[in-house]
């Protein structure tokens, strides 16, 4: 995990281990203070828990409050007079069908309390903070104030129960509206769920494609963290955060065709419907060459009997930028001999300005491309500056999981090893 990430404690004398839920609780608490949409959908929970456990009195919403909060974090004193105390219990789950202290009064107490944390609007509202992540050794008294809190504050007596996973799913949201967080508060927001992703997987946020909920955003971090964990398997670099996520296969053999693995979900009609596996072998016109050079089309075979999908990826690039892909639909046998035919003439190449419309010429004669293709071919070639073209006939691997399959192995923990093995077989079937 990064290790400049602010919520990894950094080992000090004293403080406590990155997966206990104090350093969990902190870590909330600095998101809080720190992402001003964080802290208002926090208080939009609290106020939502309200209003369906019949509250009379409800917090109002950070607009409306005063001032901005001030934030403690393992105090004994709350140190402050507001009119009203509230007090919020951070659980992981329910406990009977019913969310724990449901049924707690929450009263003034004579014991001397310690707050996980403390949210103060003076001079109206104060929060208290109570955070668990199992019921052992918990009482619901642990809701209630101690003596230090001001006479002058009123208790509201129904306590506010929140689970961990709606905290998580609120900032997944503020992560995939438009414009709700700006990229530094998206950076501490994504840092704050990768970190609990690594110490506290049985919360979520994506801890199981099940838990992603269809979710784009997690079902990518999801698949970033299975291939993280396929990856330190088999020794192979995690791509930059770019999705879908890839392994770099630069460093193997096989990265001579296709240096690159990716793993990504895929949808349709607005709904998660799979997760592919895809290698793109002959991405490059030196990756192409050594494809047909060195993969027949008996081990393309192998890969259509193994359930691989194999399509053809002609695609056309200036220096390291893929420009225009073809459109033409052709079965991939009838590609692969035009392409293995082509490379024995030598006609994978880059190509010079001069010779452009005589092979896009050919190119449509041959089918390879459409009448569309070829208007773009002009628009990105014939008609610019461009002095060369790099044509690359590549083809690509797919591996499909629909999402429900997907799912049942990822709640059975065996999904990761089904991409590890397939990878494997990818890499025996491809030099």
């Amino acid at each position: 995990m990064d290790n400049l990430n602010p919520f990894v404690p950094s080992g000090s004398p004293g403080s406590p281990p990155p997966n206990h839920e104090n350093s969990l609780t902190r870590a909330l608490l600095w998101v809080l203070r720190t992402v001003p949409a964080a802290e208002a959908a926090f208080l939009d929970l609290v106020r939502e828990s309200q209003a369906k456990s019949g509250a009379s009195n409800q917090i109002p919403s950070s607009s409306a409050l005063p001032s901005p909060g001030e934030f403690r974090y393992q105090v004994g004193r709350i140190g402050a007079v507001a009119k009203e105390l509230v007090s919020v219990l951070l659980a992981d789950g329910q406990v009977g069908g019913q969310s724990p202290c449901a049924g707690h009064r929450v009263v003034r107490s004579n014991r001397q309390a310690v707050y996980d944390g403390v949210i103060i609007y003076e001079p109206d509202l104060i929060i208290i903070i109570e955070a668990k992540l199992d019921s052992n050794g918990f009482s619901c008294t642990q809701l209630d104030p101690g003596t230090d809190l001001d006479p002058q504050v009123s208790v509201n007596p129904v306590p506010v129960i929140l689970q961990w996973k709606d905290i998580f799913e609120r900032l997944i949201s503020l992560i995939t509206r438009r414009q709700v967080v700006c990229c530094a508060e998206k950076r501490i927001l994504d840092d704050f769920l990768a970190y609990v992703d690594q110490y506290f997987p049985h919360l979520g946020p994506y801890a199981n494609f099940s838990l992603c909920g269809g979710n784009e955003y997690r079902l990518l971090k999801r698949c970033r963290k299975i291939l993280a964990n396929v990856g330190q398997q088999m020794n192979l670099q995690l791509g930059s955060q770019t999705d879908p996520p890839f392994l770099d296969l630069s460093s193997l053999r096989v990265g001579a065709i296709a240096t690159r693995a990716y793993l990504g979900p895929e949808f349709g009609q607005g709904r998660w419907v799979s997760v592919k596996l895809s290698l793109y072998a002959g991405d490059t016109v030196t990756q192409a060459k050594e494809f047909y050079n060195s993969v027949s089309k008996s081990k393309v075979q192998l890969f259509r009997n193994g359930s691989w999908e194999t399509k053809p990826n002609l695609h056309f690039g200036y220096i390291r930028r893929h420009l225009v892909w073809s459109s033409a639909q052709i079965q991939w046998d009838d590609y692969y001999d035009y392409w293995y035919r082509a490379n024995q003439n030598g006609r994978i190449r880059q190509y010079r300005q001069p010779e452009f419309t005589g092979l896009f010429d050919q190119l449509l004669c041959d089918k390879q491309i459409t009448n569309h293709d070829r208007a773009q071919l002009d628009q990105a070639f014939v008609n610019t500056n461009r002095d060369h073209v790099n044509v690359c006939p590549g083809m690509a691997f797919v591996y499909t999981w629909d999402a429900a399959d997907a799912s049942h192995l990822d709640n059975q923990g065996s999904f990761e090893s089904d991409v590890r093995h397939k990878l494997d077989s990818a890499m025996r079937n491809l030099p």
